[in-house]
């Protein structure tokens, strides 16, 4: 414990007693979410009605375990088709929509998901993956030419 000191018009005055905290022993250890991916087949180019796999992996390398964990996807010049969303327990789910919740996520640990979407173009087919929402979530893109 230090003691804090107050100068007023030249006077030094003895206010009280205060605890010396180290800010580093305040910090929260946090998940260190990474994601990465790949197209299927290393397809690189589509034509009109093609599907397309995009296989991504998130992978907590921080030292706590990450229990927020929605991997959600965007998609541009293509239609949603199908999602597989391997739970973290093991389990697999097929939900209806383009995002999926794993669950919590132990350091050290990997969860992979795919989607799978129809090329409709004009563009080139853009698929990004996130993991969050917490914070700023953790984004992987992945794009394929389209030839029409």
């Amino acid at each position: 414990m230090r003691k804090a000191l107050l100068i007023l018009a030249g006077l030094v005055v003895v206010v009280g007693a205060v605890a010396a905290t180290s800010t580093a022993s305040q910090a929260t250890a946090t998940p260190k979410m990474t994601v990465t991916g790949s197209v299927v087949a290393g397809v690189t180019a589509v034509q009109n009605g093609q599907d397309l796999v995009f296989d991504f992996r998130a992978t907590n390398s921080g030292a706590t375990t990450n229990t927020n964990n929605i991997f959600y996807y965007s998609f541009t010049n293509s239609t949603y088709v199908d999602i597989i969303c391997p739970l973290a327990n093991g389990q697999d789910i097929n939900p209806d929509g383009a995002a999926c919740e794993p669950g919590a996520l132990r350091p050290g640990k990997s969860i992979r998901s795919a989607i799978i979407v129809q090329a409709t173009g004009p563009g080139p087919i853009v698929v990004k993956a996130c993991l969050g929402p917490t914070g700023t979530p953790e984004c992987k893109s992945l794009t394929v030419s389209y030839i029409g």
